[in-house]
């Protein structure tokens, strides 16, 4: 592998590494101010990282969401 194709391996996986970050804490917030919203309790971060883990789960299996981990568009 030539150093251009680690370089672009690197860049390739700080992207889907830092988006699938973005997306946990985004879910994980979701989580935690549903539940207190709706039924008036504080979870715990741990609870809400569980539930946000299986969520993107199954949105990757689903496939919501790309190599990248950012939404396909519906255009194909």
């Amino acid at each position: 592998m030539t150093t251009l194709e680690r370089e672009f391996e690197k860049v390739k996986f700080n992207i889907k590494f830092n988006n699938y970050v973005f997306i946990m804490e985004h879910l994980k917030q979701f989580f935690m101010d549903y539940e207190l919203s709706t039924n008036g309790l504080l979870i715990k971060e741990e609870d809400a990282s569980k539930m946000a883990q299986a969520v993107f789960s199954f949105v990757k299996k689903a496939g919501i969401l790309d190599e990248l981990n950012t939404v396909r568009s519906n255009n194909g």
